[in-house]
């Protein structure tokens, strides 16, 4: 194989216990206003005066036209944190033709929609217009990530009067009080999620281009450390690997490589054209959280539950979460080639490409590992060795 990737696999293990990493959001009665059944919302076309946006996805619906939050960068996406949604800058130029600004060395942004300005920094929120100065109630602060600021999408309803809806891990964002419910119909959110959330459609050329304008191989490599400029030789892997992004959408030149957790999408951009070359299933109760591409490698990273119990001489191992690398030869792109699996017990918590290899974060609490009052080292699996662990 050409220009070969090499992997390298570096595992930390907590001593503490976590939960199982989970993206619902929580619904908030407090947040959410929504009459209680849809016979009440007097909109002819709710969607009309809407943003649909879902969590770790670049595809958005703005008046039901889908686009990229970031045309130039599809690392831009929504993000859970503290059970609050985060998004960049990007997303209110993109879905409200906001004008913003951002300080990344005081982690500061302003946003100036209606004659108004909202301007954040990790302390406080103030909403000015041309007469006075509004202080607004902030709990979930402001933050830098994948270079650039996010902003709770709640604090920026609570400023220029819009409502939020959740759906899960869908959100929507109306200007209109009280057009959609809590118990909305199970084809409507499905559709909506389909189009927010699946491999992106082109309902006119307007879209085609929109949608087909991704990040440059060269932007996406810079991206995955978090920053704009190469990392420098003496900077650590480990440190590196903090600055987590958790892109699903890759591109190198004409390609897009996309995944809904379980399937990955190799679609030729090229033609002013979203043709779908080839799907890759990644098998089942599978999570992709990182697709990396260099060359003619495409390497796949990803969480995946319910495994089948292993056995190893001293004991029992609780082989139930692991997490997983898929490396392929994309050479030709209507025929990927699986050249391995790299497997390792424990939960996906971060990952980035540096100087040729990936370093794989993956951790996993020292309870798990222990039984009769032992404790068990974790299992690792390459599929070249060997398929067993």
């Amino acid at each position: 194989m050409n220009n070969k990737m090499v992997l390298g696999i570096l595992s930390i293990y907590a001593v503490i216990l976590c939960g199982v990493l989970g993206f619902q959001i929580v619904q908030s009665k407090g947040i959410i206003s929504a009459p209680a059944n849809s016979e009440e919302v007097a909109v002819e076309d709710r969607l009309d005066s809407a943003v649909v946006i879902y969590e770790n996805s670049p595809v958005i619906l703005v008046n039901k036209s889908q686009m990229l939050i970031d045309k130039n960068d599809a690392s831009m996406v929504p993000i859970l944190e503290n059970q609050a949604v985060y998004v960049p800058t990007a997303f209110f130029r993109t879905a409200y033709n906001a004008a913003t600004s951002e300080d990344l060395s005081t982690c500061s942004a302003t946003i100036r929609l209606n004659n108004q300005a909202l301007v954040l920094d990790k302390k406080t929120a103030d909403l000015v217009d041309s007469s006075k100065e509004k202080d607004i109630e902030y709990n979930n602060k402001v933050f830098i990530k994948n270079g650039c600021v996010y902003v709770p999408i709640d604090i920026f309803a609570s400023a220029f009067d819009k409502f939020i809806y959740y759906y899960d891990n869908m959100i929507i964002i109306s200007s209109m009080k009280n057009s959609f419910t809590d118990n909305e119909s199970t084809d409507f959110i499905n559709s909506l999620k389909s189009q927010v959330n699946d491999l992106p459609y082109v309902a006119n050329e307007e879209n085609m281009k929109e949608i087909s304008q991704l990040s440059t191989t060269d932007s996406i490599l810079k991206q995955i450390s978090g920053n704009n400029t190469a990392p420098n030789a003496k900077t650590i892997p480990v440190q590196v690997l903090e600055n987590k992004t958790g892109n699903t959408v890759n591109s190198s030149g004409n390609y897009v490589y996309y995944s809904n957790d379980d399937i990955l999408y190799i679609i030729d951009s090229s033609n002013n054209t979203l043709k779908t070359l080839s799907t890759l299933n990644l098998g089942k109760e599978f999570k992709c959280e990182k697709i990396y591409v260099k060359n003619d490698t495409l390497v796949v990273i990803g969480n995946k539950s319910n495994l089948i119990p292993k056995e190893n001489v001293d004991g029992e191992v609780n082989f139930n979460h692991s997490t997983i690398a898929c490396v392929y030869n994309i050479t030709n792109k209507e025929k990927a080639v699986k050249l391995k699996e790299l497997e390792i017990e424990g939960y996906y918590k971060n990952s980035v490409e540096y100087n040729g290899y990936i370093y794989l974060l993956a951790e996993m609490p020292i309870a798990e590992l222990s039984k009769n009052g032992h404790y068990y080292p974790p299992s690792y699996r390459d599929s070249i060795v060997s398929p067993e662990v």
